[in-house]
């Protein structure tokens, strides 16, 4: 506020900065709900199972990891093992990535998004043995990301986005971890 804005201002320039439509956020959860249901589809066509088909898509599977195909430390984050399991990872993305992507741009968002996804399966190819699919990796990310923009730019916020930067985090991770 020191270029003469006064506080009602700034939050105003704010709120609309943050109102703005995510598209990359869109397509994310886009590929995510598109690769769930070709799947279902797929799986009803030749009568295979989905977890069958979540293996041949590209599940974390730490053998086949160790065997050379890193491709699935990305593509697990875009496999779901249920509907429900697809919807609430989604509600996250959309969520959370609303506000990183307006807060940070579509480049850090990206970034944060697919490393992210990367990183956690990474994580639970070292440190873990079975198989995985989900977007959960993402969503601690994108969490993160928000708390940490939010405590950096804490001056700056509306006091109702204040709360709600920090709420939301804190509601997806207990989600997470509850139906995780």
């Amino acid at each position: 506020m020191t270029d003469g804005t006064t506080a009602f201002e700034e939050e105003m320039r704010f709120r609309h900065h943050l109102a703005r439509l995510p598209v990359l956020t869109l397509v994310a959860v886009a590929c995510n709900a598109a690769v769930y249901f070709l799947l279902v589809h797929r799986a009803r066509g030749l009568e295979a199972s989905l977890p069958h088909l979540l293996l041949i898509a590209g599940a974390k599977v730490d053998p086949l990891i160790r065997d050379g195909e890193l491709w699935r430390l990305l593509a697990s984050a875009f496999l779901h093992g249920s509907f429900w399991h697809m919807t609430m990872n989604i509600l996250g993305i959309l969520t959370l990535g609303w506000y990183v992507e307006n807060a940070s741009g579509p480049y850090l968002f990206t970034t944060i998004y697919l490393g992210s996804a990367v990183g956690a399966a990474g994580a639970s190819f070292a440190f873990g043995d079975a198989a995985s699919v989900g977007a959960s990796g993402v969503l601690f990310g994108l969490m993160g990301a928000t708390t940490t923009w939010t405590l950096h730019h804490w001056r700056r916020l509306p006091t109702i986005l204040r709360t709600y930067a920090l709420l939301i985090p804190m509601a997806a991770a207990a989600a997470s971890l509850f139906y995780g």
